[in-house]
């Protein structure tokens, strides 16, 4: 793991550490990289101007603000979210706010967008969704259709997770 910022400023009294300038994290699952960010003993940190890549996963973004609060929440202020490669970004989610639980393996968005294009295709007040390989019972993505037999159809799928603990290893 890899922590860098242009300046830092510790207080040992306080158990914390204000970075300044562009501050880059990285390990083997994440990139981040900041606009300055601080840290204090009691495991909490916050950074400003986030863009993240996930690179076990192909995935990007970004975040006007992060904050990391207790021991496992971490929270998402405006949140841009996409999978397409670098200078492409066709498909974005965007989110007001995201809040994920790495404990439970929970996340929760507010105020969510599926654009394509820049074109809004999906909005939610609220989602909530499994983080990692976890899997939750709810709602799929909506297929629409028509037939000259039956007219314009809707389906809504619903996944029902029967085995939520069963592990096939």
């Amino acid at each position: 793991r890899l922590l860098t910022a242009d300046a830092a400023e510790i207080d040992a009294g306080q158990r914390s550490v204000r970075l300044q300038g562009t501050v880059e994290y990285l390990d083997p699952d994440l990139h981040l990289r900041g606009k300055g960010g601080a840290f204090d003993g009691g495991g909490t940190g916050s950074f400003d101007g986030a863009e993240f890549s996930l690179l076990d996963r192909s995935v990007r973004g970004s975040a006007r603000h992060v904050k990391l609060r207790e021991e496992s929440i971490l929270d998402l202020q405006g949140v841009r979210y996409t999978a397409c490669p670098p200078g492409n970004e066709d498909w974005q989610l965007k989110a007001g706010s995201i809040a994920i639980d790495q404990k439970t393996s929970i996340g929760t968005g507010r105020d969510v967008r599926l654009e394509f294009k820049g074109v809004p295709i999906l909005y939610t007040p609220w989602i909530s969704f499994p983080v990692g390989d976890q899997r939750k019972s709810g709602l799929l993505f909506p297929t629409i259709g028509s037939s000259g037999k039956s007219g314009s159809e809707l389906a809504v799928p619903w996944y029902w997770n029967i085995a939520p603990n069963y592990d096939a290893t």
